[in-house]
């Protein structure tokens, strides 16, 4: 055998190898999440989970979140889909597919998050999409502004409105800060990022402060990000007595506190990041959270106004209290809390004093209580992987609308005092 040959099955060796690994991870995963399918047993509660079907909802990573407007519709952003999820909590619950197979690609992954334009437009931001999604709320026409070069993955992580009236996306592998005229259409670039342009993963977010500013929280950069819409101005900022690794998978995404304040969720990180949005302060705060990866998903404000996070692959729901710094966790030893489960869930919705986690990979929903700091796990909703993306609140009905990723249906939780049309049904197990 040639010394070319040799190297060609060597490197078909470590392919095969890597397939094989690959493989077997994916069916321990698999395992893990059918035992802890089956283990699972709903908590009792006055919160009824139900489901709103629809053969819109067939299919498999169908949206990723959605963009909600003053009159409750909520907007469906495609991932592999092709069409628009249209959703009206206010007409029975209606579920539509909107959008023509010309307006939009195969390509997958084609937007992440949505947002309202207030101007009767939703836009979906770009992940590998070939342009920013608009769709037209008046007229259900679904569109695509601008064109951005084939094959780009993951170019930007969420985003805000400036109060310019345009729309910034956070940058995760793109090289700038994409900005998008929501009155003219135009689309430009901004920022200039210097080494960080070409570095990959660098920040999630889009949070936008009291003061207007929009700010990204670092996950593979060393530097948070910071855009000043009045003079489209991009900047970036240490952690004040630290020195940050790149490529740390460090916190995923943040939230805005009543104290003026940023949190960031820690993935990999082992303490909270928080920004002073008033002073410029950035520091972090906390007790260490250890080592392991991907801790928290996503987070919400409790009515006590303090910060709550939701375990992704971490054992336990984070609190962070905003007065005095502190962390402590809740819900330790929960069985249902399945510390061995990963991708438990991501984002979720306050009400009626109460927080409701959306499931990715769990098999319930997550109920914080608030006033009694307590878990509950409502719902037994089996194994299936990334359930839902993002859950929207109806500020009319009070109930909150999970939208599907790969579930065949539109979650409804249904809190106690909401009024869901059509009336909530108790069915807490996908419809089969």
């Amino acid at each position: 055998m040639s010394s070319l040959s040799i190297v060609a099955a060597s490197a078909g060796h470590k392919q095969n190898e890597s397939a094989r690994g690959a493989s077997w991870r994916a069916e321990r995963e698999r395992a893990v999440m059918e035992h802890a399918s089956l283990a699972h047993v709903p908590t009792g509660h006055d919160t009824v989970i139900d489901f709103l079907t629809s053969d819109a909802c067939e299919g498999p990573r169908k949206w990723l979140g959605a963009a909600t407007t003053a009159d409750g519709t909520m907007y469906g952003v495609p991932s592999h889909s092709r069409r628009v999820l249209k959703l009206e909590p206010r007409k029975g619950g209606k579920i539509t597919a909107i959008g023509c197979d010309d307006a939009l690609s195969e390509t997958h992954f084609k937007f992440l998050r949505g947002i309202d334009g207030k101007n009767g437009k939703v836009y979906g931001l770009p992940a590998w999409g070939e342009g920013v999604l608009c769709v037209d709320c008046v007229t259900d026409d679904v569109r695509l502004i601008g064109e951005l070069p084939p094959e780009m993955k993951w170019q930007w992580h969420g985003g805000a409105m400036g109060n310019d009236k345009a729309l910034y996306a956070i940058p995760c592998n793109a090289s700038k800060v994409l900005r998008v005229d929501t009155e003219t259409d135009a689309l430009t670039f901004i920022g200039d990022l210097g080494e960080h342009g070409s570095l990959k993963n660098k920040w999630y977010g889009g949070i936008k402060d009291r003061n207007g500013a929009i700010w990204g929280i670092p996950y593979c950069s060393d530097k948070v990000l910071k855009i000043t819409p009045e003079t489209q101005s991009v900047e970036m900022f240490d952690v004040s007595g630290e020195t940050l690794k790149k490529n740390a998978f460090s916190w995923h995404g943040g939230t805005l506190a009543p104290d003026g304040c940023i949190y960031g969720f820690p993935s990999h990180a082992e303490r909270v990041l928080k920004i002073n949005c008033n002073t410029g302060e950035i520091s972090l705060i906390g007790d260490s959270l250890g080592t392991d990866g991907y801790k928290f998903g996503g987070g919400c404000i409790g009515g006590d106004g303090n910060v709550y996070a939701f375990p992704s692959d971490y054992h336990a729901v984070l609190k962070i209290d905003v007065a005095t710094g502190k962390t402590s966790l809740l819900g330790v030893g929960e069985p249902s809390m399945m510390p061995s489960l990963k991708n438990k869930w991501q984002g979720g919705v306050a009400r009626d004093g109460s927080i409701y986690g959306i499931p990715c990979d769990a098999p319930s929903v997550l109920c914080i209580d608030v006033a009694a700091q307590r878990v509950f796990f409502l719902g037994a909703l089996g194994d299936l992987p990334d359930k839902y993306q993002g859950g929207f609140l109806d500020a009319n009905d009070g109930v909150i609308y999970a939208i599907p990723e790969n579930a065949p249906n539109i979650m409804r939780i249904c809190p106690r005092g909401s009024t869901p049309a059509p009336p909530a049904r108790a069915n807490t197990e996908h419809p089969v």
